[in-house]
């Protein structure tokens, strides 16, 4: 187990990135991809066996960033529960221990990238979403989504101009991603489930709703292009992220009878939270693609591709 007293941290001139919420599914990827486009990495999490088994927001992390030993902080760690209602808890986890995280950053000039969410712009109709459309949406539609606003309304007010990225998730899903009851995305769960013969469930009346699924890669892909950027001006501020691509429900469900060759048993079940519920998000990514053309959004082929491996990858470890 690595400490933050190591003496490479203090004098390496090879610095490393500290990648919060590595024992989660996004996390994890993000960490073991930027190791392979040559980045060194140190993991963290209070949980599972990172390189730092703390709080991210520890006084011994926030001091080792104030001092400047690492590169980057890419924070992933939080409450990633749409449902959970404690609003202090929320925010305690999705607002204000990034808030300090960023703080120390701001002290040592070290660049710092969050996870935001899609969901802050709440209900928008089936229409494709800029950063700057917040104000004709709806806005949260529950207590996660209020935390993850709040941060980065924080971050826009204290920092403008500084060395940040906060990135809005669309719905993230992989190969090989654990399952997790109703938290992980729609798309690997029914992936999952169909991949094991067992049948799936869809909340009544939502067959025509789509969500814009994003692939784990394309996200860390774009973190990596980030930290290795060592242009004057990179990209700063708050970015929407998604694939570019929305799918309904009733083609995901017919992608997975295709990928099983055989016959799905669809169940539906009673729609219970619409007031908390994104029918629909589709994302413009013209704001992050201004500065990294490179990350060029997905199509319906590619996408579909990219679900049928995460199938298989379901189907070999079942």
């Amino acid at each position: 187990m690595l400490r933050l007293d190591d003496d490479h941290l203090k004098t390496s001139t090879d610095l490393p990135v500290l990648v919060t919420g590595t024992s989660g599914f996004i996390g994890g990827v993000i960490a073991r991809e930027l190791q392979l486009s040559g980045l060194t990495v140190v993991s963290l999490d209070c949980t599972g066996s990172p390189d730092l088994r703390m709080d991210a927001a520890d006084p011994l992390v926030l001091t080792a960033i104030r001092r400047g030993c690492f590169r980057a902080v890419v924070h992933q760690a939080g409450i990633s529960n749409t449902l959970e209602r404690d609003e202090q808890l929320l925010h305690q986890h999705n607002t204000a221990k990034p808030l300090a995280i960023a703080d120390a950053c701001s002290v040592s000039d070290t660049a710092f990238l969050y996870a935001s969410s899609f969901s802050v712009y709440g209900a928008t109709g089936k229409r494709t979403v800029r950063e700057s459309d917040l104000s004709s949406t709806t806005g949260p539609l529950n207590a996660y989504a209020r935390s993850k606003l709040r941060l980065d309304e924080e971050m826009s007010s204290r920092y403008s101009g500084g060395n940040w990225m906060g990135l809005r998730y669309t719905n993230v899903f992989g190969p090989r991603e654990p399952i997790e009851g109703r938290m992980s995305s729609v798309i690997s769960q029914w992936l999952w489930r169909s991949a094991r013969g067992k049948f799936i469930e869809i909340f009544d009346g939502t067959q025509d709703s789509g969500r814009d699924f994003v692939e784990v890669h394309r996200v860390a892909g774009a973190i990596a292009r980030r930290l290795q950027d060592t242009g004057q001006d990179p990209a700063r501020g708050i970015f929407n992220f998604g694939s570019g691509v929305t799918v309904t429900f009733g083609e995901i469900i017919e992608w997975c009878r295709e990928f099983a060759g055989t016959a799905v048993d669809v169940r539906t079940i009673p729609f219970l939270i619409g007031e908390q519920y994104q029918h629909w998000t589709s994302v413009n990514m013209d704001a992050l693609g201004r500065y990294y053309p490179e990350l060029k959004v997905a199509d319906h082929k590619s996408l579909k591709a990219y679900a049928q491996e995460c199938w298989r990858s379901h189907r070999e470890t079942s």
